[in-house]
């Protein structure tokens, strides 16, 4: 239930309980009037009528006071019926009612409600007669419909109200859909409501919040590619110096040391430029099979690699460069979690799905040691390691999956790391076939 609904529930349970103690307070007040001011005048008026008519009732009189205060009049006197109408009657058809129709006030009047002939009267008792007094309207008529122009009037106020609720809280729905895009990323969103209420003040401040974030996102992005092409050239001054060094096992451990160094600045500008949405890809069409084999061929020429399902898959559009980067990482973390008797399997087949759409996924499973299950969620997020101990052995420095990811990303895709403890570790890059989401596309 949407908050206008349930404000409205709320505006009329509250104008029932006001309504209900008024009406209680007025009732109070006009029985209290009645019985004081009122009832004693009724009772004195029906006893002049009654002394008018006289005893034995005056039929003559009867009439002509019917006549002058508009009352329809009906006398039973011994065995003898007369009404002011001419209607014939009998006593027999004189039936007690109970006083539904006539306010509780009523019933302390020394009167009795009867039927006569579908009409309702007031009934006063004699010795020897009894004096029937028919009041005008006194029972609402089943066809009177004013009562549906006050229920009309309640139900256009009522939408009058839903609407302008709805109205008031139109700009919730813009901070949701604004706050969820912002959450998932997009700090480039602005929420666009102009109010200047409460909820125009708290879209300012979101997007207040999420520019300053922008801002602090793209200093961090600035000084870590400045850091990053700055340590390029020492690297390299490092590296003259090595060549022109004595070969042996210390200066060998410092080309690994600077080769890491080279790795992790390469990777760094890259995630960076898949971060930027205005980085473009080098789309063109790649066949699978050939890319796996490239990329096996080029970096992993001797490892124990299975290749499979890859030929029945037709050409799609890859940024092969890029491409080449994401299967490498992933076939190079197979490798180093695998005994060498055990081959990296790598696959590649299509198949629909979500909203019938074909997928092509890229697969590297391994037949390691796997990861804990608390560890799959922040696998691909930056320089994440399940090996808390950070030894070169266990890993690098965390940034191969986390650029697959952006990888993936930039061509529509999604990258998802599936494992178990003991039973290795399944690492599946998917793909969307008509290209959609593919980053300029």
């Amino acid at each position: 239930m949407g908050l206008g609904a349930k404000l409205i529930i709320v505006f009329i349970l509250s104008a029932l309980v006001l309504v209900t103690l008024i009406g209680f307070g007025v009732r109070q007040t006009v029985d209290r009037h009645f019985e004081h001011h009122v009832r004693p005048h009724i009772i004195t008026y029906f006893d002049y009528v009654q002394k008018d008519i006289g005893s034995p009732p005056n039929f003559r009189k009867a009439e002509r006071l019917a006549k002058r205060l508009r009352l329809q009049i009906a006398i039973i006197h011994a065995g003898n019926t007369w009404h002011s109408d001419g209607v014939p009657f009998k006593e027999s058809e004189v039936v007690p009612r109970k006083a539904r129709h006539i306010p509780p006030r009523l019933h302390r009047l020394p009167l009795q409600l009867v039927s006569l002939q579908g009409k309702e009267y007031l009934m006063m008792l004699q010795r020897h007669s009894k004096i029937l007094f028919g009041i005008p309207e006194l029972r609402p008529r089943k066809t009177d419909q004013r009562w549906m122009v006050p229920m009309l009037i309640i139900i256009m106020m009522l939408m009058i109200i839903y609407a302008a609720i709805q109205y008031l809280f139109s700009p919730i729905r813009h901070l949701e859909q604004g706050v969820k895009r912002i959450g998932q990323g997009d700090l480039a969103y602005r929420i666009d409501v102009e109010r200047g209420d409460e909820l125009g003040r708290l879209a300012h401040s979101i997007n207040s919040m999420a520019s300053d974030i922008q801002h602090m996102l793209d200093a961090k992005r600035q000084m870590l590619l400045a850091i990053s092409h700055e340590l390029r050239t020492p690297i390299t001054r490092a590296k003259v110096a090595m060549s022109l060094t004595e070969a042996g096992p210390p200066l060998d451990s410092i080309g690994q040391d600077l080769d890491e160094m080279v790795v992790l600045i390469e990777r760094i500008l890259e995630s960076e430029r898949l971060s930027s949405k205005h980085e473009p890809l080098n789309l063109e069409l790649i066949r699978p099979y050939s890319l796996i084999g490239d990329v096996v061929q080029e970096y992993f020429p001797h490892s124990n690699i299975c290749i499979s399902g890859c030929d029945g898959v037709a050409a799609l559009m890859l940024d092969r460069q890029r491409m080449s980067i994401l299967l490498k990482n992933l076939i190079d973390n197979a490798l180093k979690y695998t005994e060498s008797r055990q081959p990296v399997d790598v696959c590649c087949f299509e198949d629909i799905g979500q909203n019938n759409k074909h997928v092509v996924h890229f697969v590297v499973k391994d037949c390691g040691v796997g990861i804990a299950a608390n560890h799959l969620a922040h696998l691909t997020e930056p320089f994440y390691r399940a090996d808390p101990s950070r030894q070169r052995k266990t890993g690098g420095v965390g940034l191969g999956l986390y650029l697959c990811k952006m990888i993936a990303e930039s061509h529509g895709g999604q990258l998802l790391i599936s494992s178990e403890l003991g039973h290795g570790t399944t690492a599946t890059a998917s793909f969307p076939r008509d290209g959609s989401g593919i980053r300029g596309v």
